[in-house]
C-alpha cells in the first residue's frame, strides 16, 4: 500500500477556518468528525474514509501522537518520507502534520496540502 494522495488538504474554504473538534486521541472518531463538517470529497479525512482497499472499507486519518508514532517507527516499511496529514486540529485554522523524515509534529494551515496514508486496526 502507497500513499493516498501526495498533496491534499485538511479542509477548504470556508471550513479552513473553523474549529471542528477534531483533538481526540483517535483518528477514527476525528476523522467521522471531519468527513460529516467538511463536505469535499478532496480532504485528506475523506480520502481515507472512501478508501476501499484490500477487501477493507475501514480506513481513517491518523491521530497523533499514538497512531502517528507507530507509522514513524515503521516508516522504513511503510515507505514514509516527508510530511503526512494527521487527524488533529491545532486551532481554528490549522491542523497538525508529521514530518517523518525528521520524527516531529507541526501546525500548518488546514487549506495548505501535504501526503496522505490511511490506517485501520489489523
Amino acid at each position: 500500500m502507497g500513499d493516498q494522495s501526495s498533496s491534499a488538504p485538511w479542509a477548504v474554504s470556508p471550513s479552513g477556518s473553523t474549529l471542528i473538534g477534531a483533538t481526540t486521541y483517535t483518528g477514527r472518531t476525528n476523522t467521522e468528525k471531519i468527513v460529516a463538517f467538511v463536505l469535499d470529497n478532496s480532504i485528506a479525512a475523506k480520502i481515507c474514509y472512501d478508501l476501499s482497499l484490500s477487501g477493507f472499507t475501514d480506513w481513517w486519518l491518523p491521530s497523533t501522537p499514538y497512531e502517528i508514532d507507530d507509522m514513524y517507527n515503521f516508516k522504513t516499511q511503510l515507505g514514509l518520507s516527508g510530511n503526512y496529514w494527521s487527524s488533529d486540529e491545532f486551532i481554528y485554522y490549522k491542523a497538525y502534520y508529521y514530518d517523518m523524515t525528521n520524527n516531529y509534529r507541526v501546525s500548518l494551515a488546514k487549506t495548505d496540502t501535504n501526503k496522505v496514508r490511511a490506517i485501520r486496526y489489523f
